[in-house]
């Protein structure tokens, strides 16, 4: 996952590139694992989602503070 997202750094920007980084550490590694892209079937992704919605974020929401301001 890391690699694919690596192959396409330099068609985004670098705030957009840490968000999806980030993003892939937070919440796709822990779940789905570091699995080709071929064994990635649709089983394996709807138990993704279906944790994504029970679980709720992992990672802290910082947009309060914007908000506040």
């Amino acid at each position: 996952m890391a690699a694919a997202l690596a192959s396409v750094k330099h068609s985004l920007k670098p705030s957009a590139y840490a968000n999806y980084s980030t993003n892939v550490k937070a919440y796709i590694l822990p779940q789905i694992g570091r699995r080709k892209l071929q064994d990635v079937t649709v089983p394996v992704l709807n138990a993704f989602y279906v944790h994504l919605l029970e679980a709720g974020r992992v990672k802290k929401d910082s947009n309060g503070r914007m908000y506040e301001y």
